[in-house]
């Protein structure tokens, strides 16, 4: 079956009603690729702030997006905002992290958004790991929902 096939079945599969497929959104948090994010993931400016440094507005963040203590689904930290992007949207290839991304970063995906707030955020071994990329950052584990691996966190 052709990728355009699977993706116009797996799209006809998530629109019947009372089905559910893996891929499908859902409030688990375990939303597929074709979930419509509300966090930009196009057109960087290189020029701008990468993920995990601290941000006060969009405009400071090379995707435009700064996730604000306020920011509905920024489960990781209550005390500055951080830059970030949408991941895992749409099914655009360019929202998946690369595999140089993933060395430093993940896509979380916190729960009861059905994927809507996907945002890449910093991973890291210890709180030394998330002060290189930002002093604001204050400890490292595993967070509530949306990731299985550590990330920097400040709460």
């Amino acid at each position: 079956m052709s990728r355009l096939a699977t993706v116009f079945s797996l799209a006809a599969l998530c629109a019947a009603p009372l089905l559910t497929a893996p891929a499908c959104d859902s409030a688990s948090g375990t939303s597929g690729a074709s979930t419509v994010c509300d966090f930009n993931f196009a057109n960087p400016d290189l020029s701008k702030k990468d993920f995990g440094e601290s941000c006060a507005s969009g405009s400071e963040c090379a995707y435009g997006v700064c996730i604000l203590p306020s920011t509905s689904g920024n489960i990781i930290n209550s005390q500055f905002g951080f830059c970030s992007r949408g991941c895992n949207c749409n099914n655009a290839e360019g929202s998946i992290l690369t595999a140089e991304e993933k060395a430093t970063f993940t896509c979380l995906d916190p729960s009861g958004f059905q994927g809507k707030k996907r945002q890449v955020v910093p991973i890291c071994a210890n709180v030394s790991d998330c002060a290189a990329i930002d002093a604001g950052w204050t400890s490292c584990g595993i967070p509530d929902t949306g990731a299985a691996v550590k990330v920097c966190k400040a709460l």
